[in-house]
């Protein structure tokens, strides 16, 4: 048997924010320096418990295994073995039906099993999956299919757009950090403002009066100019 040193892969965060402003920029940095050196500090009074530190996991690749009588098909393992800081081990295997994966390549499909599970807490919990509205089983029925399916083509979406990266957020983050598409540009004197189309939609709204006419007047006018293709 065969061990190798296992590194997980390691996937790029999402960045959640907007760029900082550069005083703020220097002083998050000196923040996080602070803390490293207070964190550093702590470690050095109250040292880790050695049983609990991983200093590194190897892993290695077991072929054709028949010891599962009810499974009808040989499988592959991949065997775990986590070293601690003290000296101990743990042991634990991973099965699969598929023999080309290698090693890692299985390690790393595993770690996608807390994502999995994360995205069936945002469905019960971010899209009202068990909020249900009737005890009638019809409906019961209808609103999962429809929250489930919603759901899928909103991934599919996600996937065909290169943003599926955002599948590990909640529906809220994901509408948010989607691109919201054109800009609506306001001029006025020296002045300029851009908003989203909802919200130059929520201003025209607004307007009353002689304001309101004018607004009208104008996007008819620019209607007539500029005809959609």
């Amino acid at each position: 048997m065969s061990w190798a040193e296992y590194q997980p892969s390691c996937r790029v965060p999402l960045e959640t924010r907007r760029p900082r402003h550069p005083v703020a920029e220097k002083r998050e940095k000196k923040r996080q320096k602070t803390l490293a050196k207070k964190r550093a500090e702590a470690e050095r009074r109250h040292p880790p418990d050695p049983a609990e530190v991983l200093e590194r996991t190897m892993i290695a690749k077991i072929p054709e295994l028949t010891s599962w009588w009810d499974c009808p098909v040989p499988l592959t393992g991949v065997y775990s073995k986590d070293c601690y800081a003290d000296g101990h081990e743990k042991d634990w295997l991973l099965v699969s039906t598929n023999s080309r994966w290698r090693s890692a390549q299985t390690r790393d499909l595993y770690a996608l099993r807390t994502d999995i599970e994360e995205l069936h807490r945002q469905i019960k919990c971010f899209w009202d999956l068990t909020r249900f509205q009737s005890t009638a089983w019809s409906l019961i029925v209808s609103q999962t299919v429809f929250v489930s399916l919603t759901y899928s083509l909103l991934q599919l979406h996600l996937l065909a757009h290169g943003h599926q990266e955002l599948n590990r957020r909640t529906r809220d983050t994901t509408r948010r950090l989607l691109p919201d598409g054109d800009r609506v540009i306001i001029y006025r004197q020296q002045y300029f403002a851009f908003f989203t189309l909802l919200e130059h939609t929520e201003l025209t709204l607004s307007l009353e009066g002689k304001a309101r006419r004018k607004a009208l007047a104008k996007a008819r006018r620019l209607q007539k100019e500029f005809p959609q293709s």
